[in-house]
């Protein structure tokens, strides 16, 4: 929970009263003279100021910010069937499951990474703002997270800065998959008993793509919950 003042307050206690079955719940308060505070309805609050028989700065709202809508969809392990949303913060790479943006991964999921920084940057944000409608929130929220690289076979070729993090974004996969460790399973050498010349760069771009495919394989078909 957070609080707001004034003008915040009053937009709060309006939004509070037009979606009143989504907005979570908030709690309004008309400051005294004394400086005390009292508790009062959003009614009351669109009332006296409609009538400008208070000011904006006579209000307060203690009322949840987006973090509060988000931080439980932060989780360590994948587990299905998958949420609308799921994070998988790792300490640099984050993935992030959804059904709008990104690459097709489990069937009708879609999966992007991003780095730690820019997800941390988000989160700030989230913890700073009040939610105003949740739904709008969390989709403000997903418009910071970039930029983004969509989880799909090649998409390291040509693109420096997505193969710098292929390695962090494979293992963290492999991770929160809870998939066997490929350097253990002698991948490499069948790369090189196949001819494919394995540089450290190239390696880490191959290494992903076949993280891919193993994720994939461990995706059911019904990967999803069934919402109304």
């Amino acid at each position: 929970m957070i609080r707001v003042k004034g003008q915040d307050a009053v937009n709060e206690a309006f939004w509070y009263l037009g979606e009143s079955p989504n907005l979570p719940k908030a709690a309004f308060f008309r400051l005294t003279p004394e400086g005390d505070k009292r508790k009062i309805s959003p009614e009351e609050i669109q009332k006296l100021v409609a009538s400008n028989r208070a000011r904006p700065q006579e209000f307060v709202c203690e009322v949840p910010c987006v973090w509060d809508l988000l931080q439980g969809c932060e989780s360590d392990r994948v587990s299905f069937p998958l949420p609308d949303l799921s994070i998988y913060p790792g300490t640099k790479v984050v993935v992030v499951q959804n059904r709008f943006f990104g690459a097709e991964i489990c069937p009708g999921s879609r999966w992007f990474s991003i780095s730690r920084p820019v997800y941390d940057s988000a989160v700030r944000w989230a913890k700073g703002t009040p939610v105003i409608e949740p739904e709008y929130s969390q989709d403000e929220f997903m418009n910071r997270l970039f930029p983004r690289t969509f989880l799909k076979p090649g998409v390291w070729r040509g693109d420096c800065h997505s193969l710098k993090e292929c390695r962090l974004t494979g293992e963290h996969l492999l991770q929160i998959f809870s998939l066997p460790q490929l350097k253990n399973s002698g991948w490499e050498d069948q790369q090189k008993a196949a001819g494919r010349e394995i540089s450290e760069e190239y390696g880490d771009g191959l290494f992903y793509d076949r993280v891919l495919e193993d994720v994939r394989s461990a995706c059911p078909k019904d990967s999803l919950e069934t919402f109304p």
